[in-house]
């Protein structure tokens, strides 16, 4: 597997992943296979430094969200050519002693 690949993230996310399959009702490999897809879109991932950004209990305390000083998604995609960037929100929490991707 590629270091970078979509794999990791997947397994990490699979709760979220599953949890829109079955909002959709969709089968649960149709928003795995579209990330996928995705993944070949995106340009990259800005970098992530610790000092800027903020862990933010959430959910009574069983989640964590993944957000920078102003509330805005922490990770976020390189500007396009127009400056658009993607941004990611993302809750995580422990899931059978793993940090896994809720939402």
């Amino acid at each position: 597997m590629e270091a970078h690949g979509p794999e990791a993230f997947l397994a990490a996310a699979a709760p979220r992943f599953d949890e829109l399959a079955n909002a959709y009702e969709d089968p649960p490999f149709k928003k795995r296979n579209a990330f996928r897809r995705l993944v070949n879109e995106v340009t990259g991932i800005k970098p992530l430094h610790p000092d800027d950004f903020d862990l933010r209990l959430a959910a009574n305390g069983r989640l964590v969200e993944c957000v920078l000083p102003d509330w805005t998604p922490l990770l976020r995609g390189e500007p396009d050519a127009d400056g658009n960037e993607d941004q990611y929100d993302m809750f995580i929490g422990r899931l059978d002693g793993q940090w896994r991707i809720f939402r």
